[in-house]
């Protein structure tokens, strides 16, 4: 049982790790991305500092929260019309529509918010967290032996 659970966290950890490095170079990890909401533009829905997984999509209808590039950011609001070959959107918070985009613009559909995993995925974005967790990682292999060794004479001088 408990091999089961270092397997599942090692494979979680990986996952995270994973979006985390295609996230710092904005590229997909299975058609999904990852980002983090910085305005209070989509609230109560995204809140500031929350994380959305966010999917490739080339088909939206009006009504759904999309993430899209403008001048170099990236803006999630909901579509509020469709037309031809562009989109207008419009953050839920704000009193007006946002200037329309082109559908190639846009990056994917929110198609999750993420609590505990974005509160995980927001830890493993810093630096410091990844070079701690690499030096516990040393640290561990590197006693691991002392501890058997320290461990079977425990057992060897036990009368069973």
């Amino acid at each position: 049982m408990r091999r089961i659970a270092i397997v599942v966290t090692i494979l979680i950890l990986s996952v995270l790790l994973i979006f985390n490095i295609c996230s710092m170079l904005n590229i997909s990890f299975f058609h999904f991305r990852i980002y983090k909401i910085a305005s209070g533009s989509m609230r109560p829905i995204l809140n500031v500092g929350e994380v959305i997984l966010i999917k490739d999509n080339l088909d939206y209808k009006k009504g759904d929260i999309i993430t899209y590039k403008r001048n170099n950011h990236y803006i999630t609001h909901r579509i509020i019309q469709i037309n031809e070959d562009e989109i207008i959107t419009k953050g839920d918070n704000n009193n007006t529509n946002d200037d329309s985009i082109l559908k190639e613009d846009v990056i994917g559909k929110v198609v999750l918010k993420l609590k505990v995993m974005g509160f995980l995925y927001f830890l493993l974005n810093k630096p410091f967290t990844w070079l701690l967790a690499f030096m516990i990682g040393i640290v561990i292999i590197l006693l691991l032996p002392t501890y058997k060794r320290i461990k079977d004479r425990i057992i060897d001088n036990e009368i069973i």
